[in-house]
């Protein structure tokens, strides 16, 4: 009886807190659509549980800093995933799910997956709006030069694409790697280190040489 009480007890200072937190996150911006972040799932033959934890973690942060939505802090996500008996990394389109985001104040869902082939990541995103559990958005990155290029460019990119300020026209792009612009001051290094050495050798010629060649003239 003591267990059930305290499981009872439990519960009412969750939906305490889930309120408290839904009313600071309503108010932070009111005319900005809520958004939470699920965390993102992967294929574990090909990335690592870190390197996917790496992405959903950049890929919040830029959407936070695009200042076109409000992202639901993920400490109040993981109380009420846990308090619902939900994973984090759940797919968002059951019931429970729904209600669940409703409850929190959150009317847009994010959820992912990240895939790798050689060198060639993936980010496979999805928006889902709680309301009718209908997907409104849905695209996949394809990302190369490493895991580095997809926390820093990738991660970027997606948020841009899901907070709406950048606008797609198909399911699916590539973000190659940029590569640094070298060739053009190595080519002037060759150049300037080959005049030096030309101008040292006539310098370094014998006066008589330099006689000849004037009375040549």
């Amino acid at each position: 009886m003591i267990n059930t009480y305290s499981h009872k007890l439990h519960s009412v200072f969750t939906l305490l807190a889930l309120l408290l937190a839904s009313m600071a996150f309503a108010q932070e911006g009111a005319s900005l659509p809520n958004v939470a972040v699920l965390a993102f799932t992967g294929n574990p033959q090909s990335v690592t549980n870190d390197e996917v934890a790496a992405i959903t973690s950049s890929f919040e942060a830029e959407l936070m800093n695009t200042g076109k939505v409000n992202v639901m802090e993920r400490r109040s996500m993981d109380l009420v995933m846990s308090e619902q008996g939900l994973q984090q990394n759940m797919e968002c389109n059951s019931g429970d799910c729904v209600q669940m985001n409703r409850l929190a104040g959150v009317g847009h869902v994010i959820t992912g997956s990240i895939s790798k082939i050689n060198n060639l990541y993936s980010m496979n995103l999805k928006m889902v709006n709680v309301k009718n559990g209908q997907n409104e958005l849905s695209h996949t990155l394809d990302v190369t030069g490493g895991i580095e290029n997809v926390i820093r460019e990738g991660c970027f990119e997606m948020a841009q694409i899901f907070s709406g300020i950048k606008k797609t026209t198909s399911a699916r792009s590539t973000l190659a790697e940029k590569k640094p612009l070298v060739w053009p001051w190595v080519a002037g290094g060759v150049a300037l280190t080959a005049g030096v050495v030309t101008a040292v050798v006539i310098l370094m010629q014998p006066n008589d040489t330099k006689k000849t060649a004037t009375i040549a003239e």
